[in-house]
């Protein structure tokens, strides 16, 4: 009986999903965030935003100083504009305009395109990378950003 008991516990055991995180993607999804925050993100640029969209009832938008500069900026050929590589975009998904944080988008530009990622209310990562379901929405907006227009 003993060794029935032990057999199932060495059973049990074995059943227990691996420690951290399952995507391969995590730990880098976290280093992004943990680059954003200690930017400090919230420091940024703010545009407040009513509209229904995956990310919350209600988005806090935080561009960093590319973004902003390339606001201000005339563009010189249209037909090629996009956003400036290393320009950083941090949403949060609120329930509420001044409520609970829902949700959190990074945006990061580079040279060939956006890196994207996102994390739920806990701040655990949920999606990561170039390739992401992102793209498909954010199709409809300037370089794949529907909140800012590119200056014009």
């Amino acid at each position: 009986m003993v060794r029935i008991l032990l057999a199932c516990a060495a059973l049990c055991t074995a059943c227990d999903p691996p420690a951290g995180p399952a995507d391969p993607w995590a730990p880098a999804a976290v280093r992004l965030r943990a680059s954003v925050e200690a930017a400090p993100y919230d420091a940024w640029t703010l545009h407040v935003l009513e509209a229904e969209s995956p990310h919350g009832p209600w988005s806090a938008i935080y561009t960093d100083a590319r973004i902003d500069a390339a606001e201000a900026a005339p563009v010189t050929d249209p037909a090629t504009a996009q956003w400036p590589a290393g320009a950083t975009i941090v949403a949060e998904g609120r329930d509420a305009e001044d409520g609970d944080v829902v949700s959190l988008q990074i945006m990061r530009r580079d040279r060939s395109g956006w890196l994207w990622a996102q994390y739920d209310a806990d701040g655990e990562p949920t999606l990561y990378g170039t390739d992401t379901a992102c793209s498909h929405c954010h199709a409809a907006g300037d370089d794949y950003v529907r909140s800012l227009d590119l200056p014009r």
